[in-house]
């Protein structure tokens, strides 16, 4: 659960756009973030809670990150909150998706975003322990009385962060209550990246260029 504004403490969204900035196409602390606060959301997202919906959002990105010649779609999050698997798009992703042959009811979905602006889709991952200082998250605004209030993406410091540090999370790991956070990339680099991350002893292979891992 995220605090309501008013709350005004380190779990709220109070000033969230103000603890980071962009520069260029990485996401950095603007003054020492404490452990366990609120970095940053991901902004302007659509959000998908149907089974029937997902599971064709699933098939989509599956058949784009697959594709050698396509572009691959690298910011989208799914998680549980609740019980309930939630599948969250930013308009990177969703402007990647409708130029594919999907249907009419998943392309007026990908075509309604909220207005909430953040910039946590652009921290990059790690799958150094040092250097990974941030948890990514689902959550929701605790509002007392209303419980049906529209998850988000957020990015929670791990350790203290200090001034203009890079933000780094993990875009693959399970918790104990079996929710999964992700980003998806291409099938042909995931296998290299794993082979890297999961068994450092052996002779590391220089990576292919990209903005963001597994």
């Amino acid at each position: 659960m995220v605090c309501p504004i008013t709350c005004g403490c380190h779990n709220s969204l109070l000033d969230i756009s103000e603890k980071t900035r962009v520069v260029p196409q990485i996401l950095r602390s603007t003054r020492k973030i404490w452990k366990n606060e609120l970095i940053a959301i991901f902004g302007r997202k659509c959000v998908r809670t149907k089974t029937d919906e997902i599971s064709e959002q699933k098939q989509a990105q599956e058949k784009r990150n697959s594709d050698l010649y396509s572009t691959s779609m690298q910011y989208t999050v799914l998680g549980k909150i609740h019980g309930k698997e939630v599948y969250q798009v930013p308009p990177q992703d969703a402007a990647l998706l409708l130029e594919d042959r999907i249907s009419l009811k998943l392309r007026k979905r990908l075509k309604h975003h909220n207005a909430l602006e953040g910039v946590g889709q652009l921290a990059n991952h790690t799958c150094c322990d040092i250097h990974w200082n941030a948890n990514l998250e689902v959550a929701v605004i605790d509002h007392y009385e209303e419980t049906d209030t529209e998850p988000m993406g957020i990015l929670r410091a791990r350790p203290d962060v200090e001034q203009d540090t890079e933000i780094l999370t993990r875009y693959w790991h399970k918790k104990e209550d079996a929710w999964q956070i992700y980003s998806c990339v291409s099938a042909v680099l995931a296998k290299t990246i794993l082979d890297i991350c999961l068994t450092p002893q052996r002779q590391q292979r220089p990576l292919p260029k990209t903005k963001r891992l597994l």
